[in-house]
């Protein structure tokens, strides 16, 4: 059970990766900024569900939120999937933190990432259940705003190609 919720997992954040907005190329960091995109997730060329995207400044942060629901047919049941992602950022893409709720189940789990220096402090909650760790975190790691302005610097001509490090809190 856990390798198939792995591989659903994974799965899931590279459909995720596939499917969030590159949105509007910036020229420098946006005094203001209010983007709202909504995309169609299909299967097998078969709608199974929807993705909403929103992007937009509150003081000197970047807050990005993508928003995914999916429903699978797995024999005579249907599976549904939806996965909660909020990023904070500064607005030159230095990570803040994060809050992801994935509900694979009855009981959806929470992981709050808190950047903190070089580490991380992650506080992950199913019901009544609470975990706290502090994992070391590499400074070059980007999230959502990050890696667009990542895109931004490297641009966006065929052929165009870049390494960047992402977090994942499920992988």
């Amino acid at each position: 059970m856990n390798q198939l919720r792995s591989r659903t997992l994974r799965r899931l954040f590279v459909l995720f990766l596939a499917l969030a907005p590159t949105g509007t190329l910036l020229a420098a960091p946006p005094v203001s900024l209010n983007e709202d995109d909504w995309f169609v997730v299909k299967m097998q060329d078969k709608k199974c569900g929807y993705m909403h995207a929103t992007t937009r400044t509150v003081g000197k942060e970047v807050l990005t939120q993508s928003v995914m629901a999916l429903e699978i047919a797995r024999g005579p049941s249907k599976v549904k999937i939806s996965v909660d992602q909020k990023y904070r950022e500064t607005l030159d893409g230095k990570p803040l933190g994060f809050v992801q709720t994935m509900n694979l189940g009855q009981i959806p789990v929470t992981v709050r990432g808190t950047v903190k220096g070089k580490q991380i402090e992650l506080v992950t909650t199913q019901g009544d259940a609470k975990q706290e760790a502090m994992h070391d975190f590499d400074p070059e790691i980007k999230f959502a705003w990050g890696l667009r302005l990542e895109e931004q610097r490297h641009g966006i001509k065929k052929g165009t190609s870049f390494n960047a490090k992402t977090y994942e809190s499920s992988l």
